[in-house]
């Protein structure tokens, strides 16, 4: 029998965690004895690397138009988008890990915050799950409607509405109300070439081999059929494997094996390095991660597989320059691959004929 929440421990620390810091929050702990003449504006933005990537356009725009009001604009990011926001010039503050989770460090990322005299707060993340807003007393807290943990409104003064399907839509809403205009999805497209200007250009193949979970990740056998029909079709095209992590570079030893040809990089390129290689490539192939959406970001070419997954929010091919590979029945493989310890049935039986199909468009257009 499943324990029920209330009984789990986690949840029971992580209670009496937020009763501590409301005891202290009541008593003005937080409060210091000066305000900071300063006036600051917070956006937060803890999420994954790939949401920062998607919401590029949106943030700049608000940063814009803040900056004429506020003398400081802070992004608060996780570890997984923290590095993103400093190699693109934000202003940025770590919330690491420990400071959601563990007590004191907690009690004092709120008071490093509360010092700053932050008078807005604005949630970027499509899914609030860190409640540190409740203890900023602050004029306005503006956030997505959270459709996933919905208690989470209640924190916010203004609520902006959001959907359950393409994450650009979301993004669109919120200009829309937030600056009480009407805005096409074509504007709010992240821009990240405005923002890193790189003269170089090798038009190599770039493969982002790893996902955020093995059932997100094509079967090895696989994978190497759809190597073998780019080296057949574009011979001498350069294929470059980028990724990180040990199932990562698992995967990217045996590809090197069967194709001793391309260029291995798994785990030997920082996030820098790894942006430069989807920048200056002609296609990238890859999963929904956040490395595919760095390559939507720079406005690649993109085949991504996403066999399997029946949610649609990061298919971004209502772009041209992006191709969604899923499961088709009518046309899967002579080979069907049952058993495997990567991926889906779905997703490990997408055809290399459809795969070809998509190759081919990509490499056409110009």
């Amino acid at each position: 029998m499943k324990k029920p929440k209330f009984l789990k421990t986690s949840y029971l620390k992580q209670e009496i965690r937020e009763f501590l810091i409301k005891i202290l929050f009541l008593f003005n702990y937080f409060e210091e004895h000066y305000k900071n003449s300063e006036k600051s504006l917070l956006i937060s933005s803890t999420d994954g690397m790939g949401d920062a990537v998607v919401r590029q356009k949106l943030l700049d725009m608000i940063v814009e138009k803040e900056a004429k009001i506020y003398d400081n604009i802070y992004i608060l990011a996780s570890k997984n988008s923290y590095e993103f926001f400093k190699i693109f010039g934000y202003n940025v503050i770590l919330r690491s890990d420990d400071e959601r989770t563990k007590l004191i460090k907690r009690i004092k990322l709120i008071k490093k915050l509360t010092n700053l005299n932050i008078e807005k707060v604005i949630h970027l993340e499509f899914d609030i799950q860190d409640e540190f807003i409740r203890y900023l007393k602050c004029k306005e807290k503006i956030g997505f409607n959270n459709i996933y943990h919905p208690e989470t409104n209640k924190l916010l003064t203004q609520v902006i509405k959001m959907g359950d399907k393409y994450v650009l839509e979301d993004c669109v809403s919120f200009a829309n109300e937030y600056f009480d205009k009407t805005f096409k999805l074509e504007e709010l497209k992240p821009d990240l070439e405005k923002k890193m200007k790189n003269e170089n250009s090798n038009y190599n193949i770039v493969i982002g081999v790893g996902a955020n979970s093995k059932t997100r990740i094509i079967d090895i056998k696989r994978t190497k059929e759809y190597i073998d029909k780019i080296y057949e079709l574009y011979p001498k095209k350069q294929i470059t494997l980028i990724g990180k992590g040990e199932l990562e570079f698992k995967i990217s030893k045996k590809l090197e094996i069967e194709f001793p040809k391309l260029k291995n990089f798994v785990n030997k390129l920082s996030l820098e390095e790894t942006i430069d290689e989807i920048q200056n490539s002609d296609l990238y192939i890859g999963y929904d991660s956040g490395l595919y959406n760095l390559a939507f970001g720079f406005n690649k070419k993109i085949i991504c597989f996403f066999g399997g997954n029946k949610k649609t929010r990061f298919y971004h091919n209502k772009f041209n320059e992006v191709e969604i590979l899923s499961y088709i029945e009518v046309s899967k493989p002579c080979n069907i691959i049952k058993n495997s310890d990567y991926g889906t049935y779905e997703l490990n039986n997408i055809s290399v004929e459809n795969f070809e199909v998509s190759l081919i468009k990509l490499m056409n257009r110009s």
